[in-house]
């Protein structure tokens, strides 16, 4: 597991595999590699899979009361940046689609179908 500094919170992710980026984005409940292990094995073939832990989540940093769905949005678009990753795919569990944060932020870090 490896870990970046993204707004003053330790986020912790896995990455597997080799070709284009694509971040992982596990739900309200678990971990990014404990939600996505059969992802993360069996995808790296065909690209660089990225499951984060996000704030709060796994072994990341939690955030303060006071962060909600902006501060989400901000960590997930700061934590792409500091990757590198320029506008990787993503995916996500039910839960995540429906919650506004992995595309709220004011720059898009993610591409969308």
């Amino acid at each position: 597991m490896e870990t970046t500094e993204v707004h003053g919170l330790c986020i912790a992710y896995e990455r597997a595999g080799d070709g284009p980026p694509l971040v992982l984005l596990h739900g309200y409940v678990g971990d990014g590699p404990t939600t996505w292990r059969p992802q993360l094995e069996g995808l790296g073939d065909e690209f660089t899979v990225i499951a984060w832990d996000a704030p709060g989540a796994g072994r990341s940093s939690d955030p303060p009361e006071s962060f909600g769905m902006t501060g989400y949005a901000d960590c997930l678009a700061g934590f792409v940046e500091c990757l590198g990753l320029e506008r990787p795919d993503a995916a996500g569990c039910r839960t995540v689609a429906r919650s506004p944060w992995p595309s709220s932020a004011a720059t898009p870090p993610c591409r969308r179908p």
